[in-house]
């Protein structure tokens, strides 16, 4: 009777394990999937104002998959927002009659490329044009921000906040006295003049010519901002010039009160704070007496979607390149050449896909990562879809690189591209580890053998070996642009050698075709593929995600040095040598990389 009692006990206790495996296995995941992934659309109600609310820094594209949720869910306010679904939203809001204001609640938004700012006002003064209300507000306003706000019919400010416009600069830190008391040599090949990215390895301070570059696009940067934020706003671009210049001595005048030097000013119209404005949303009514119901962004794009259907099977594939262009294993802050190829492919196999929208946001990286996509875009063009390039904030070296051989090119006015410049890096530590007493010695074939090896001196043989190798590349992107853009090869090296211009600099010299946004880029893409208006839809096509690139991804976003212990931060994507060997990975050590980020309020 005991043993008899103990086996209906242990089948018990293995019943109910089994049980639990189960609900862990499969029904905690339905529970997961409806409750997240499969949430009912939102409905509209026939008077709503739209309130947009972007978060964190402005990306080109959401992770996909399991990613997008972690990021989502678990983001707390302090993640990123997708460019492409802002313009989506308000540009359905202004069509749409149930959406009589949109209001601006920019208090989260901490970062964004100007080019990626252009993008959105284009799409709020679209709104606004269709007669419709817009109204901003932010507890502070830095740099991107009032880029937005600036185009509302009223700028809210709150009482405690100010208006901060410091301009563009770009700053580096130089590490060659460093380098050198460490005993490291670093060897670098370059072609062309301003091709300044590794000039932190040589230099103790930035070279006259990288000076030179970088004074002419930022100060055309400052100047495209501050004819942007004065063109609806009671004061010209002189104006924002002055704010900035005089701001210190206005902010004491005024005991530190920066919400009412901006109000002097004309840069804000009111001072409330958000409650405020939320009250005045809920009293406000529409043209019939109804009170205004606030949709949010995403939940409005949900029911926009839940509602559309679409009446063709024509499509226009859109493909996002954005961050550095590598080749190798997947990163999650960068684009991967595989992954792209393997985009392309899909897109010319579809019989469906007639052309194809390939958004760039990226400062470049490795030679044979970025001809790898280059290559594509030929091929799709050669299969009968058209490829149309639309830059965003950036399309510099290997992002003008994979774009040379558009149909057509778009670009905001402060679009920063170009660049067009090759370098390579050679580290070598032979005396440090002669001074630790580590010798290297050894035996080879040929003189090749063992010539670019770090524990040992750069010969001259391996010198000219790589200069003639950036030499080469560099007449190769050279020659590959005047042919791609039909300009003289002259024409293009003296625009080329390394030198960074904004969007609006390159329609003029030739490298871009037409200045405007997503947008318009697809309207010319639906052009050239003869499509019609309302006769296709666009869709983004992104790579599989997986569980393992959504936790490393979201533990290097979110987890900060507070948490892990800063080697673990380190060694997970911090460390110069870990973005070393996920960026600069160039099976030749040949790359068209950008130094192209510009300093300002909310954006590094």
């Amino acid at each position: 009777m005991f043993g008899k009692l103990l086996v209906i006990v242990w089948r018990t206790l293995t019943s109910l394990a089994a049980l639990a495996l189960l609900a862990i296995f499969i029904v905690v995941p339905l529970v997961v999937y409806f409750g997240v992934f499969h949430q009912p659309a939102p409905q509209v109600s026939a008077n709503s104002a739209l309130v947009v609310r972007p978060t964190g820094s402005l990306v080109e594209q959401a992770p996909s998959g399991v990613k997008s949720v972690l990021h989502q869910k678990l983001s707390a306010g302090d993640g990123a927002t997708v460019v492409s679904n802002l313009i989506a939203a308000i540009d359905e809001a202004r069509r749409d009659d149930h959406i009589k204001k949109l209001y601006l609640r920019l208090d989260r938004l901490n970062g964004a490329e100007p080019g990626q700012l252009q993008d959105i006002t284009r799409a709020i003064n679209r709104f606004g044009q269709s007669g419709k209300k817009v109204i901003a507000w932010a507890d502070n306003y830095n740099q991107a921000r009032y880029a937005l706000a600036s185009q509302a019919d009223q700028v809210v400010l709150d009482p405690m906040g100010q208006v901060t416009l410091p301009g563009y600069a770009v700053y580096r830190n130089y590490f060659a006295e460093a380098v050198d008391k460490l005993g490291i040599k670093i060897h670098v090949f370059r072609h062309g003049k301003y091709k300044s990215f590794a000039e932190p390895l040589m230099r103790s301070d930035m070279s006259p010519a990288a000076k030179e570059a970088n004074k002419a696009w930022t100060g055309s940067l400052w100047q495209i901002y501050r004819e942007l934020v004065s063109a609806k706003r009671p004061y010209d671009a002189a104006a924002v010039k002055q704010y900035a210049d005089n701001y210190a001595d206005k902010f004491a005048e005024l005991d530190g009160n920066g919400a009412q030097l901006a109000r002097q000013s004309g840069l804000v119209d009111q001072l409330k704070m958000w409650s405020e404005v939320a009250g005045q949303l809920a009293t406000s009514h529409s043209g019939n007496g109804d009170k205004l119901k606030a949709i949010g962004a995403d939940s409005y794009l949900a029911a926009v979607n839940a509602r559309q259907s679409s009446q063709t099977n024509a499509e226009i594939t859109r493909i996002v390149v954005a961050g550095d262009i590598a080749s190798g294993r997947k990163n999650p802050n960068s684009a991967n050449s595989r992954t792209i190829t393997r985009l392309f492919h899909t897109a010319r196999a579809d019989d469906d896909v007639a052309a194809v929208l390939l958004r760039v946001n990226s400062p470049g990286g490795g030679i044979n990562a970025s001809e790898s996509i280059r290559r594509q875009v030929v091929k799709t063009q050669a299969a009968g879809k058209p490829v149309v390039v639309s830059m965003g904030g950036k399309a510099a070296s290997g992002g003008y690189w994979i774009s040379m051989n558009a149909d057509q090119i778009w670009a905001e006015p402060s679009t920063i591209t170009g660049s067009i410049g090759v370098f390579g890096l050679i580290p070598t530590a032979s005396k440090p580890l002669h001074e630790l007493g580590i010798k290297a010695d050894g035996v080879g074939t040929t003189p090749l053998s063992g010539l670019l090896r770090k524990n040992h001196p750069l010969t001259d043989r391996g010198r000219k070996i790589m200069q003639s190798d950036i030499d080469y590349a560099y007449q190769q992107f050279v020659t590959k642009v005047a042919k791609a853009r039909d300009l003289s090869r002259s024409k293009v090296h003296t625009n080329a050698q390394g030198r960074v211009w904004t969007g609006r600099a390159a329609k003029r010299i030739g490298l871009v075709d037409h200045l405007g946004g997503p947008v318009q880029a697809t309207q010319a893409l639906a052009k050239l593929a003869d499509l019609k208006s309302g006769q296709y839809r666009v869709r983004t096509i992104q790579p599989p995600s997986s569980l393992d690139m959504a936790v490393q991804n979201f533990l290097s976003t979110h987890i900060q040095a507070d948490i892990l212990p800063g080697w673990l931060i380190q060694a997970k994507q911090g460390s110069t040598a870990g973005w070393l060997k996920h960026h600069l990975n160039d099976p030749k050590g040949r790359y068209a990389r950008c130094f192209c980020r510009v300093s300002q309020a909310g954006l590094d």
